[in-house]
């Protein structure tokens, strides 16, 4: 920003007017608090809100209070989700190769630099949200193949994982994913008992719904 788009650069690498200098500036009172007063004084959620400045505040209180010190954790974040996001696709098209194609936009476009480049809560919140879908695809696999009890509590994991992931930098969309999941866990259910009904895979059929709700 400060050598291509200068006039959009509001210091440290921050957009102007973005919800990142805020932020930024939070985060970074937090953390000299840290080390000032020691890390009894540290909160995943300070004062109650949103798990991101407890996060960078952390961070920066173990290196120093830079944005650029968050890329490795955002890269990491939405290198994730990328590939989450190829095990998705992978489920609905034939082939892994072009499964990798469908997610290269979503891993390359600049845009998303606005994610993981900035002090922002999307890398965290769209990593959950993949985590969550991925495990209810794997869930909905369930009836027709059980993965045994090790592979159907890792799926349970991705879904209360990324809920929770999702949850802890926006609270609202909590609301939004177990709306998704009543509406996938009635339609489960209904597939596994018309199953039932039938006597067939009573038993796999059951667990699947159990697992659903």
């Amino acid at each position: 920003l400060p050598y291509i788009l200068p006039a959009i650069h509001d210091g440290h690498g921050l957009l102007v007017e973005a919800d990142s200098v805020y932020h930024h500036e939070r985060s970074a009172d937090l953390a000299q608090r840290v080390r000032t007063e020691g890390w009894s004084t540290w909160r995943l959620r300070p004062e109650g809100e949103h798990a991101l400045h407890g996060v960078v505040s952390a961070v920066y209180a173990v290196t120093v209070a830079e944005p650029w010190t968050l890329i490795p954790l955002h890269a990491a974040l939405h290198a994730t989700s990328a590939l989450v996001l190829i095990c998705i696709v992978a489920m609905l098209v034939p082939s892994g190769r072009h499964a990798l194609l469908a997610a290269l936009p979503f891993l390359l476009f600049p845009s998303a630099m606005i994610g993981y480049a900035q002090v922002a809560k999307d890398v965290y919140t769209i990593c959950g949200g993949f985590l969550f879908l991925y495990g209810g695809l794997l869930l909905a696999e369930c009836r027709t193949r059980w993965p045994g009890w090790r592979a159907a509590l890792t799926v349970i994991a991705l879904i209360v994982g990324g809920t929770t992931l999702s949850w802890s930098m926006r609270l609202y969309t909590v609301y939004i994913l177990q709306g998704i999941a009543t509406l996938f866990a009635v339609t489960l259910s209904a597939r596994n008992l018309a199953d039932v009904w039938r006597e067939a895979a009573v038993v796999r059929g059951l667990a699947a719904s159990a697992s659903a709700w």
